[in-house]
């Protein structure tokens, strides 16, 4: 069994608008918490994205980045963080100039 010291940390960032995207995505959040393989922070608010101490940023968001958003992102999967992105967000994002 897997300890909480070697599970991944992970920020889910589900920001919708037009879209219940907290609802949409609880399937596949209680999916990987059953796996014991996770610790899931979950996040409603796009701004600011809490990532300092996560290694995987999971997105769902109708929501363009905000300034700055975009180089915090980047400067995470540089360290070596991964970025998931669901439905329309890379869309949202590339749409607000990310």
């Amino acid at each position: 069994m897997s300890t909480a010291h070697n599970r991944v940390s992970v920020l889910a960032l589900l920001a919708g608008g037009d879209h219940d995207y907290l609802r949409m995505a609880r399937p596949l959040l209680r999916s990987l918490e059953t796996t014991q393989h996770f610790n899931i922070d979950l996040a409603t608010e796009p701004d600011p994205i809490a990532i300092e101490h996560k290694q995987v940023l999971l997105v769902a968001s109708d929501h363009p980045l905000q300034s700055g958003q975009a180089a915090l992102i980047t400067d995470f999967v540089r360290r070596g963080g991964g970025v998931v992105v669901l439905h329309g967000t890379l869309a949202n994002w590339v749409e607000g100039g990310a």
